[in-house]
């Protein structure tokens, strides 16, 4: 369940951008999903730590603030986007 937004795009771009010829290619994208995956559960075993420590004014700002960042970049890849297309009709 935590394979989401952020996980999936990056290991796609690593998996076909890695150099087939070196034998760490896959293993840099399996070591990038462990910590990943890692991260993920400290924050799940300790989230009852967290709330207490910042408490439930803390989690809505904490909110609020990745709800920008994503936010922000949904219009970074919108702009890229149109960008991009823009540039396809001027080679034509």
């Amino acid at each position: 369940m935590t394979y989401g937004y952020s996980q999936l795009p990056s290991t796609a771009h690593w998996s076909g951008n890695h150099n087939s010829n070196s034998p760490y290619g896959k293993l840099n994208i399996i070591l990038a999903i462990i910590v990943t995956f890692s991260i993920a559960m400290a924050l799940f075993r300790f989230s009852r730590r967290i709330y207490k420590h910042i408490g439930h004014t803390g989690i809505l700002v904490f909110t609020r603030l990745m709800g920008l960042l994503l936010a922000a970049m949904a219009v970074n890849f919108i702009a890229t986007g149109i960008w991009n297309i823009y540039q396809s009709f001027q080679m034509m």
